[in-house]
């Protein structure tokens, strides 16, 4: 155990990654570090430090912190646990809108957290909700993420018949409701999907992409799905490999068209974590991307072949125009491991 008054190294990781996204990103040298320790002071004043910094299901080996980086635009991305793991996943909205009181005047949230509220209805949670941040030039923007129980599942069928109608989202496959995501002062909600099969035919999403008028850009997103893979030819390509994948789609109120988004677990889609790190800054260079942030992160990853302890998932956005969309999110590098 570390000495009173002195980090563990749980939290020299986080120190660590937020110096290295910051030495990229100097705009963020005081309002990143000053946001993220308000919003994890939950964590760090847990009773159950043995497990606050690896007990959570936002990533994959429990970290309380998931950081994203994005081909879409010059941002700088996280996503947090607002408590610890001694408190119940149901109170998490509320530990949510104490933070967002202190933190953001501007945008009413109250009716997106008693919309989300209704959906989880008292019932059992894993998670309950996250919180997430994205700084963008000089504004910070707030997303919330709250879990959809089985309980609540008729409230998000109702929304998917009213945009999509019958029949359902994949004929012969069980697709499940997981999460709803809603930015602040946005017009947009995302509903997060899991496709209840171990594996997945590209035509399942080609499905899915003309569910949402997205079906012509079928042959971009197979493209650069396997080229993140590290194949140049997606003819010659080994199908997906067997693993649970996701989806989500973004909805506008105010009738724009669908964003539509396939997620996979970027250890089954890739390999480990020096793979993926290699793949991702080869695409990046080739395609104009601004990864300095993330390739600063992930240099202690660069000789991590036989594992893969830091990556999360790696998500492909396909919006009716424009170039099509990468997110990569990870948990920061354990800087004794």
């Amino acid at each position: 155990m570390a000495p009173v008054g002195e980090p563990v190294m749980d939290q020299t990781a986080l120190a660590l990654a937020v110096q290295a996204i910051t030495s990229k990103t100097p705009v963020l040298a005081i309002r990143m570090p000053a946001t993220l320790n308000f919003l994890l002071s939950g964590v760090r004043a847990s009773p159950e430090q043995a497990t606050a910094w690896t007990f959570s299901t936002l990533s994959g080996n429990g970290y309380p912190v998931e950081f994203t980086f994005s081909s879409m635009e010059e941002s700088i991305r996280y996503t947090v646990e607002v408590a610890g793991p001694e408190v119940d996943p149901r109170e998490r909205l509320s530990r949510i809108e104490h933070l967002l009181n202190k933190l953001d005047g501007t945008h009413s949230y109250t009716e997106t957290i008693a919309h989300f509220r209704h959906i989880q209805a008292d019932r059992d949670l894993k998670w309950g909700a996250w919180l997430g941040v994205r700084h963008l030039g000089e504004k910070t923007h707030y997303k919330i993420y709250a879990e959809v129980p089985q309980a609540g599942l008729a409230v998000i069928d109702q929304v998917i018949d009213q945009i999509f109608g019958y029949p359902p989202l994949l004929e012969e496959t069980v697709v499940c409701p997981t999460a709803i995501g809603h930015q602040l002062g946005s017009l947009w909600t995302e509903y997060y999907f899991i496709i209840e099969q171990f594996g997945l035919l590209f035509k399942q999403i080609q499905s899915l992409l003309w569910r949402a008028g997205l079906y012509e850009r079928s042959r971009e997103l197979l493209e650069l799905i396997q080229e993140v893979r590290g194949y140049s030819d997606p003819a010659s390509a080994p199908g997906f490999p067997p693993a649970k994948y996701g989806f989500s789609y973004a909805i506008s109120t105010a009738g724009a068209p669908v964003i539509f988004t396939f997620f996979a677990f970027a250890r089954r889609l890739i390999g480990s974590d020096a793979e993926i790190r290699r793949n991702l800054l080869a695409l990046a260079e080739r395609r104009g991307w601004n990864f300095e942030a993330y390739a600063e992160l992930t240099a202690p990853l660069a000789t991590w072949d036989d594992r893969c302890d830091c990556h999360n998932v790696i998500a492909f956005v396909v919006a009716p125009k424009g170039p099509l969309g990468l997110h990569v999110s990870l948990s920061p590098p354990n800087p004794v491991m």
